[in-house]
């Protein structure tokens, strides 16, 4: 069932104290960039209950989305230390490292994330932390698994180009 914002808004006025409709609204809001609403409606859910993993996750996606890479980071460890398999954490926090320039962490977060549930776009980028520490081999490996899977991603066949000149 798919609520919309104005259902999980009536569902918030009933019941203020109900968590997993802050995270849904904070989810919502989340995939239409509004990231400050996003954040304070994590925030929430995190108020209510703390041990609400994805709601770490989601918060520091949030904060990924506004550069805030340490903020995010520290969030994306919380929710790693309550569920070290939950992929949303994974990828995320392999995205910070990544745009933190620390492409080894950044390989090992999305390596262990597609072990458990295998992602395009996280291979996508794991082949592009491969490219800049300068393991060629494994680079080519993921950008070809990218177009066994989706032959026209633009991103791996750039890749598989760059390795051509």
């Amino acid at each position: 069932m798919s609520l919309g914002i104005a259902d999980l808004s009536h569902i918030i006025c009933v019941r203020p104290s109900f968590a997993t409709a802050w995270y849904n609204w904070g989810t919502a809001f989340l995939a239409q960039r509004k990231y400050e609403r996003a954040l304070a409606d994590f925030g929430e859910t995190l108020r209510l209950r703390p041990s609400f993993t994805r709601a770490y996750c989601n918060h520091g996606r949030a904060l990924i989305r506004k550069g805030e890479y340490d903020m995010a980071l520290d969030d994306l460890n919380k929710g790693l230390e309550k569920d070290p398999d939950l992929t949303l954490c994974r990828f995320a926090r392999g995205d910070v490292y990544f745009q933190k320039a620390d492409y080894q962490k950044a390989v090992e977060d999305y390596t262990i994330g597609l072990a458990r549930k295998p992602n395009i776009e996280a291979l996508s980028r794991r082949a592009e932390a491969y490219e800049k520490l300068g393991e060629k081999q494994k680079a080519l490996a993921d950008f070809q698994a990218i177009l066994r899977l989706a032959p026209s991603d633009k991103r791996a066949l750039d890749g598989l180009a760059r390795f051509d000149n």
